[in-house]
């Protein structure tokens, strides 16, 4: 078997590994499964398990990584498809709540225990910080957010209730109750008669559901 060929295959291996090991992380949450129940369900060896990622924090990096790059991919789709930002962000939210729905709310909260995890979690969100500022200023341009807001406050505001709110209330109410409530309530007090408008459209949707 040539160099190539052996290097396609083992990156099949490494693919399907990841893509196994995400889909069981979400359905039961990660302490329940553990490797060699993963190497089960795969049908391979611990040993071939093992030679691919030395612990299941490896293997949870290259989950993340792999969601990651999905969710960039979606993003540039929703991108194309809407006409203004609230669109863009609506998208997001419905493909956000439907995912969370799906997964186990213990994958989220044993995703934190590990340091690697916890430090691409940063990166992420001061990327993720970037964006929305961005997001902001496109629309006061698109006449879908309000011209008057202090887009600066109105970012470290959004900082401070991740930080010091949110965590209480989502083992409250739930995440996807909690995120609801909060974005939309907040995408509605920034917005325009324009944007207010799209924002009760989609809720009155969601209500139908």
């Amino acid at each position: 078997m040539s160099e190539s060929i052996q290097s396609s295959s083992r990156q099949a291996v490494h693919n399907h590994i990841v893509e196994v090991a995400n889909e069981q992380f979400r359905l039961h949450g990660i302490r329940s499964v553990r490797m060699d129940d993963l190497a089960a369900t795969l049908g391979i060896s611990k040993r071939t398990l093992y030679e691919e990622f030395a612990d299941k924090e490896a293997l949870l990096l290259a989950v993340n990584l792999r969601n990651q790059q999905e969710m960039e991919k979606l993003y540039q789709k929703f991108h194309e498809e809407s006409d203004n930002v609230l669109e863009f962000m609506l998208k997001i939210f419905r493909f956000t709540m439907q995912l969370f729905a799906e997964t186990n709310p213990k994958y989220f909260e044993e995703m934190q225990r590990y340091p690697s995890l916890k430090e691409e979690f940063l990166k992420s969100r001061q990327n993720h910080a970037h964006h929305i500022k961005q997001f902001v200023m496109d629309g006061i341009e698109q006449g879908i957010f309000r011209s008057d807001l202090n887009v600066e406050l109105f970012l470290k505001t959004q900082d401070l209730m991740h930080d010091r709110g949110l965590q209480d209330l989502k083992k409250q109410y739930g995440l996807t109750e909690t995120l609801k409530t909060t974005l939309l309530v907040t995408l509605r007090g920034i917005s325009t008669l324009k944007g207010v408008s799209m924002i009760d459209e989609f809720i009155e949707e969601l209500r139908k559901q």
